[in-house]
């Protein structure tokens, strides 16, 4: 118990710490930018949590993450999430259909790289509507 607890203080200080590196990207990225390491460890930028039709705080606390997009998506998000990011470390792009908080959709694609911060390992998206 004590060492789940250790390693979730020190998962929340990486993305923490791996945010505030990225704030240049963040701010200035013409795409939504995420980080994910799971539901309970992830922060996104404001262009990506309006795109969703939350804040920031809002998005990063939504859980499950999955739920964000659609059934079809939520499937081909994790599986390439767990066989390209974790499995193969290598970057993967997907087109994607996002759910608003309104219930609305948006297809959008998705370009997920893995980032080594702290010893820990990450996706760092980029997301982009396609308007199609």
């Amino acid at each position: 118990m004590l060492e789940e607890e250790s390693e979730r203080l020190h998962h929340r200080k990486a993305i923490g710490e791996l945010v505030k590196q990225l704030i240049p990207v963040f701010e200035n990225s013409t795409e939504g930018v995420f980080v994910y390491l799971d539901d309970d460890h992830k922060a996104c930028n404001e262009l990506l949590a309006d795109m969703f039709g939350y804040t920031p705080l809002q998005w990063e606390e939504f859980s499950p993450f999955s739920h964000l997009f659609s059934k079809e998506s939520r499937d081909d998000i994790m599986a390439t999430y767990y066989e390209k990011i974790i499995a193969e470390r290598a970057p993967a792009e997907l087109p994607i259909t996002g759910i608003r908080k309104d219930g609305s959709s948006f297809r959008a694609r998705l370009l997920m790289v893995p980032i080594s911060f702290n010893g820990v390992l990450f996706a760092l998206g980029f997301v982009k509507p396609t308007g199609a």
